[in-house]
Parts: C-alpha cells; structure tokens; sequence
C-alpha cells in the first residue's frame, strides 16, 4: 500500500497525467507528418500515449530494422506499429523514433 500511495502522490504532484496527453498528442502529430511523407501510411489512432500506426502494406520487416537501429517496435497483425511508451517520455525520444521510422521508410521506399 505504502509504494501505491508513494507513485500516486508522485503522479499527481509532477501531473505525470497531463505531461503523458501532451505528449501523446505530440507523438500522433509527428506520425500525421510523418503519413504526409508516407502514402503507405493509412492511419494514425489512439488515446493518449497508446497510439497505433497502420500501414497498407506489411510491414514486419520493422521491427528488426529498428532494432538494428536502437529502437524497439512492435508491429502487430503485420501492419500497424503499436507505440505504448513509458509516461516520462519526452520529445527528444519521440523525435528520435519518428526520425528512426522516418530513415526505415525511406530505404523500403514506403
């Protein structure tokens, strides 16, 4: 009980919540860019920090050309990129993954 109380003093007095729908809603808007880029890009959805990425090709491929490139994806049904990342994420590291996704696409001329 006493660690459940500790972590939710520690969310609400750095108002973890608000920082991790800020950054949501920046993490979708850099994937909306991103599908500009992209026509293989079909959709972009989610809540908050849990977003999901489809593409309209398979693209499992991600997950191990990511991993060669230092960052952890994972491709669900073949086709969308689920992204469920810690709430202190912070824009660097979010920019650092679309820059990371961004590169893959490019040399799979999606």
């Amino acid at each position: 009980m006493a660690c459940g109380l500790a972590t939710l003093k520690t969310m609400v007095s750095e108002d973890i919540a608000d920082k991790s729908l800020r950054q949501g809603l920046y993490l979708r808007d850099q994937l909306t860019q991103l599908r500009n880029a992209h026509p293989a890009i079909r959709e972009i959805r989610g809540k908050g920090l849990m977003v999901g990425c489809e593409f309209d090709a398979d693209i499992s491929f991600m997950t191990s050309a990511a991993l060669e490139k230092g960052l952890l994806l994972n491709v669900v049904k073949g086709k969308v990129i689920r992204f469920v990342p810690p709430l202190v994420i912070t824009v660097k590291e979010i920019d650092q993954a679309i820059n990371t996704i961004d590169v893959i696409l490019k040399e799979k001329g999606l």
